[in-house]
């Protein structure tokens, strides 16, 4: 996907898209309500700055170098031959990872360069770039591949998605640890994107089952807005449940609160009265 692209691809995802996200470090627990009048401008405030879509402390895939730099997920249907279903692969070896992501690295971008390997507890990295003749900076292409170890995505199809999103090996699942898989599994689907935006991401008390992180969105439709109409925004708490027998994550949303606003040719997004 390129640098200036607003659509983001559940596999797929644009740094510069991100540039303005916070930092990788944990942020607050605080959840807002926005039932209330303070609250309520916390909303708006989060609407008029549309490319900040996620609050300080919340997951970040890198850092911005003013580079163009993509991420990708190997997934079954670009390595496997006959594959039916479309789900991000794992591993655990090094050097099948590589394998699969230069595949895909040769067929998305083909004149790049190979750079770097790099790997973390979750996942492989690999890393493509080349020289954008026309443009003062570089591009680069990061190809991930999760291990086998610490979480498998193959239960997740894209092409018919469900609830259950993946399954955690990591186990027991700490609320640090269930907070990064809530907040990477965010920032790789196709809740990053317009209309979308994080008010809190927060660890919720253990349910009888594991562990349960929440994070809460404002939920609108921008174009609906255009024309000074006053449109109702729901503000929804997505439930990522981990179970701490078997390393499921289970998503699940509730509709937290609803205001109504509109657009303002001067004054951007205020509440209607």
């Amino acid at each position: 996907m390129r640098a200036n692209s607003l659509q983001i691809t559940a596999t797929a995802i644009s740094l510069l898209a991100l540039s303005a996200c916070g930092a990788g470090a944990p942020g607050s627990d605080t959840a807002v309500n926005p039932s209330t009048p303070s609250a309520s401008g916390v909303v708006i405030a989060a609407m008029n700055n549309p490319l900040q879509r996620t609050p300080a402390g919340f997951y970040t895939i890198g850092q911005n170098t003013g580079d163009a730099h993509d991420y990708l997920h190997v997934r079954s249907d670009q390595v496997m031959a006959g594959a039916t279903v479309s789900y991000e692969i794992s591993t655990n070896d090094a050097n099948q990872a590589l394998l699969m992501s230069t595949a895909v690295a040769s067929s998305t971008a083909p004149t790049m360069q190979f750079v770097s390997g790099d790997e973390t507890d979750w996942y492989y990295e690999n890393t493509w770039s080349k020289k954008e003749p026309t443009e003062n900076h570089s591009h680069f292409l990061s190809v991930r591949v999760f291990k086998s170890t610490a979480i498998d995505r193959s239960v997740f199809d894209k092409n018919n998605p469900g609830s259950l999103l993946a399954v955690v090996h990591r186990l027991p699942v700490t609320s640090q640890e269930a907070r990064f898989v809530s907040e990477y599994l965010w920032t790789f689907s196709m809740h990053n994107n317009t209309g979308h935006i994080v008010l809190n991401s927060f660890s919720d008390q253990a349910t009888s089952s594991g562990v349960r992180h929440t994070i809460r969105e404002a939920v609108y439709n921008p174009a609906a807005m255009q024309n000074n109409t006053c449109e109702t925004v729901e503000v929804r708490d997505y439930h990522y449940d981990i179970n701490s027998v078997n390393g499921g994550v289970q998503l699940s949303q509730s509709v937290h609160d609803q205001l109504r606003v509109r657009l303002d040719a001067t004054a951007g997004y205020v509440a209607c009265q």
